[in-house]
């Protein structure tokens, strides 16, 4: 129908009472053209269950420009601008810019009057968006998925509880370590070493802990096996063969091996079978004897023959 003629037309009330649907969703902002230009802001939770840390939401921050993504775990949503105000004072120190754009859903914590203060002294503009349209804010919303399927896998993989998924997220939206350096199978059972300060002479050297989180370079995020004690260290060996508290076998080779631990990867215990001096159930098939040609049957038939009138001389 020509445009002039739907402008014409009256709207029938009947049709927008039954039929009234949402309007179609397009784009309404051009990417960022810089850094710490634009960014977007969204909050996730409350989970299933409290972290270790006691932790229930967790704050998600994406640069536009950059797809750089920042996360932090959070109590409660109040925190929110506390952990904001780091994310704009970090941008700063690194950049030498401030956030000119931020694009946030329109809860109450990102609308409060402490928000709204912090963002007029460091001229930031909020563009919030209506209620229930969290399609506006595609790009923390696609963020947030990512990471949950990310975190999601790493404790079902390494049979990890629920109660560690602060730490599998921090790790899933950090950038990877050096993978010549510090990229390790998560889950995976890691040997602390343990100072002389903190044993005896005849005490263990080490203490069994498994990698939860990363820190900086060679820094590694362990909790104690036995007494679920959480321990930053660097001097670590790691096992990956072995996932989460129990014996749970690693069937997937690592990406690598260094050179410090070329060895034989021992077999599961379940697979290795001792020797045993039963004979076995079955019998051995004897030996087939192949078919020969007519002219050799023949042949072999006469030099039996032969012997036996030879062995009918000898009795006589």
């Amino acid at each position: 129908m020509d445009q002039s003629l739907e402008s014409i037309a009256p709207l029938c009330t009947g049709c927008l009472l039954g039929k009234f649907d949402r309007l179609p969703f397009r784009p309404t902002s051009k990417k960022a053209g810089s850094v710490c230009e634009k960014a977007h802001m969204d909050i996730k939770g409350p989970m299933d269950m409290m972290s270790i840390g006691k932790h229930l939401y967790f704050l998600i921050l994406v640069d536009d420009y950059s797809g750089v993504i920042v996360a932090y775990p959070m109590q409660k949503k109040l925190d929110a601008l506390k952990f904001y105000r780091g994310f704009a004072e970090q941008s700063w120190n690194q950049t030498g810019k401030r956030i000119s754009y931020l694009r946030c859903d329109n809860a109450k914590e990102f609308l409060s009057s402490a928000f709204n203060e912090y963002f007029s002294t460091q001229g930031t503009v909020l563009q919030d968006i209506p209620d229930y349209t969290p399609d506006l804010n595609g790009n923390a919303e696609r963020n947030i998925r990512t990471v949950m399927n990310m975190m999601r896998s790493m404790l079902k993989g390494a049979g990890l509880p629920k109660n560690l998924w602060a730490e599998a997220f921090t790790s899933s939206s950090k950038s990877a370590p050096n993978l010549r350096s510090g990229l390790r199978i998560y889950g995976c059972t890691a040997f602390f070493h343990v100072p002389r300060e903190k044993r005896r002479a005849l005490d263990h050297r080490f203490e069994e802990c498994i990698l939860i989180g990363y820190g900086s370079r060679n820094i590694y995020r362990l909790l104690t096996k036995k007494t679920r004690k959480l321990i930053i260290a660097r001097d670590v060996k790691f096992d990956e063969s072995l996932l989460g508290f129990g014996n749970f076998r690693n069937m997937v080779e690592p990406l690598f091996m260094y050179d410090d631990e070329k060895k034989d990867v021992q077999a599961p215990i379940e697979d290795v079978k001792e020797p045993t001096s039963e004979k076995p159930a079955f019998k051995i098939a004897k030996e087939v004897q192949p078919v020969l040609r007519r002219s050799l049957r023949l042949k072999a038939k006469e030099d039996a023959k032969k012997k036996d009138e030879v062995k009918r001389f000898q009795r006589r």
